[in-house]
């Protein structure tokens, strides 16, 4: 009797990144040797989601791509590369919006250009129908936000990511954002964020590698790739008392539901 095939989903990772270390077409072959696998590529510039789009060509089942300007260069965002990313949203050559955000770890004066930067991709999500990807560290950054988005109709997004505290969690539930879990988790001082991660609704949950950074335990020190995502899950399936396929499941189902 054939297995059940195996879905999995990488919800932010960042294949055509200058950062990224390895190959990015052998990186979607060693999580495609894995089974059924889609990778959300992040690009937070121009020349990587064109790089993005030549790797989604040659893997169309697999890659598909968003792009925003992320917090950490929101003071270098031009109507060039706005104008760019909103092209690629309206013509749905982007299956989402991001990484956009609010980031408290950047220069103070940063802030007012983060503030004015998501509003503007946050707007750009509720015109075109994407979903948003957020990048939110700190606690002001969270605030931020949820501020923000208080300012706009319900969308549909995920905070990528997350690592924040019980209360930012729960906020982020209520307004119906999915959090998506990275390597973090898997560190040995992350025991408050796997208490955190307990009271996520499996319905909720989303598993990331952000790839090339954050390689979980067992790969410290080496460039991540999506087919670490395993390691995540193995986390993820101790937390909640589920098996890693179910991890599996429930987030490829979840991130189907973003990422159409």
């Amino acid at each position: 009797m054939d297995k059940e095939p195996i879905f999995l989903m990488d919800s932010h990772a960042h294949l055509s990144s200058e950062g990224f270390k390895i190959d990015g077409e052998k990186a979607v072959e060693n999580a495609m040797a894995l089974g059924n696998f889609k990778i959300i590529n992040v690009c937070t510039e121009v020349k990587e989601l064109e790089a993005g789009l030549l790797l989604e060509k040659k893997y169309p089942s697999v890659v598909k791509n968003v792009a925003a300007t992320t917090p950490h260069d929101a003071h270098l965002e031009t109507e060039e590369i706005f104008n760019y990313f909103q092209k690629m949203a309206i013509e749905k050559k982007i299956v989402g919006i991001g990484e956009t955000g609010f980031d408290d770890f950047i220069e103070p004066n940063n802030v007012a250009f983060q503030k004015t930067v998501c509003r503007r991709y946050i707007d750009l999500g509720v015109h075109t129908l994407l979903p948003l990807i957020f990048h939110v560290r700190g606690d002001q950054a969270f605030k931020n936000l949820y501020e923000a988005l208080g300012e706009f109709p319900p969308i549909l997004g995920m905070i990528h990511c997350f690592t924040g505290n019980d209360q930012q969690a729960k906020k982020a539930l209520d307004l119906g954002l999915y959090l998506s879990i990275s390597g973090i988790v898997t560190f040995k001082k992350s025991s408050a964020l796997r208490e955190v991660v307990k009271k996520i609704p499996l319905d909720r949950l989303l598993i990331e590698t952000d790839s090339p950074w954050l390689s979980p335990e067992g790969y410290r020190g080496k460039p991540n790739e999506p087919a670490h995502i395993v390691s995540i899950a193995q986390t993820l399936a101790t937390i909640y008392g589920v098996s890693v396929a179910t991890i599996f499941e429930k987030t490829y189902e979840n991130g189907s539901i973003l990422f159409v």
